[in-house]
């Protein structure tokens, strides 16, 4: 399985990254480990601070998942995952 990663908020800049997996599905937790574990240092700790914390989001192919639903939720070859801290605003 190949799946195109962005994630933002981390570094400077926006990364992308293609990733491949033996396997034809797995759980955007599941993504989660497969991409802390490709990510080179020092980029790889800030990587991994970043999607364990509960202030970011995954959206899969267009739509948002809930934290709670990562372990359930599955991606597929081809599918585009972006990870992103929420944006909150009050007034």
């Amino acid at each position: 399985m190949r799946v195109k990663v962005s994630i933002l908020g981390v570094s400077s800049k926006p990364h992308s990254i293609i990733l491949t997996l033996d396997c034809s599905e797995a759980s955007i937790v599941e993504l989660v480990k497969a991409l802390a574990d490709c990510v080179e240092e020092p980029l790889g700790r800030e990587v991994r601070d970043a999607l364990e914390s509960p202030t970011y989001v995954a959206i899969v192919e267009g739509t948002a998942i809930p934290r709670d639903r990562w372990d359930n939720q599955s991606v597929k070859d081809g599918d585009e995952i972006i990870f992103m801290p929420m944006l909150v605003s009050g007034g």
